[in-house]
């Protein structure tokens, strides 16, 4: 929830006081895909670099 809320789409001041009920329901559905050995989220970053 902690990145969840740090990311632009979902910013806490974007639910005001709805924030808690929202949290409540993104956790349960999160807890639903959780196989046993928590959520992994698989990602690949690619920087490029440039020098002058």
């Amino acid at each position: 929830m902690g990145y969840l809320s740090s990311t632009p789409f979902a910013a806490r001041p974007l639910f005001g006081d709805r924030w808690p009920e929202f949290g409540k329901q993104a956790l349960a559905l999160l807890q639903q895909h959780d196989q046993g050995d928590g959520l992994v989220e698989t990602a690949q970053f690619t920087v490029v670099l440039g020098r002058r």
